[in-house]
């Protein structure tokens, strides 16, 4: 059976049968936890995201670290509640499978967790975004910080 939450009287689902049900509720939303937002359609749990605008709800795309105008992140895709809402963290702790405990993550150039900074290409520049640190091999404290901008061989 897959562990199931609310909020704002909406049951969500966990990301898989296997990964702990996210406690959503009023008081972490009040807090700046997570936030309710539109976001589009091919967005995925895991993506990392920016605000772009509001339209009632925030509106949240995923963020490119290669693009500097799509970058930086606020916070990552939780849940998707429907094709264009979402649940998106900004802090707290995350699970997560396959983690090294005390390693650092960052945002890779797909826009999701990677193990390791990202590498621009050879003219180009790419945006370094710290992630986190894994506590456990399951779980990943989120803590969102701008490193930096690497560039190209080239540039």
């Amino acid at each position: 059976m897959t562990p199931r939450t609310r909020i704002r009287g909406r049951d969500l689902r966990a990301a898989s049968d296997d990964t702990p049900a996210i406690d959503l509720d009023e008081r972490d939303l009040q807090k700046g936890r997570y936030f309710e937002a539109t976001c589009q359609g091919t967005d995925l749990e895991g993506d990392f995201v920016r605000v772009t605008g509001e339209a009632g709800l925030p509106t949240v795309e995923k963020v490119d670290p290669l693009d500097l105008a799509k970058m930086p992140a606020l916070g990552v895709i939780l849940v998707k509640i429907s094709a264009t809402n979402c649940v998106v963290a900004t802090i707290g702790e995350l699970a997560a499978v396959g983690l090294t405990a005390g390693a650092p993550y960052w945002i890779g150039t797909d826009g999701r967790l990677s193990v390791t900074v990202p590498d621009p290409p050879a003219s180009g520049l790419a945006v370094v975004q710290s992630i986190g640190r894994a506590l456990t091999a399951t779980r990943l404290q989120l803590g969102l910080e701008t490193r930096g901008i690497r560039r190209g061989s080239s540039t």
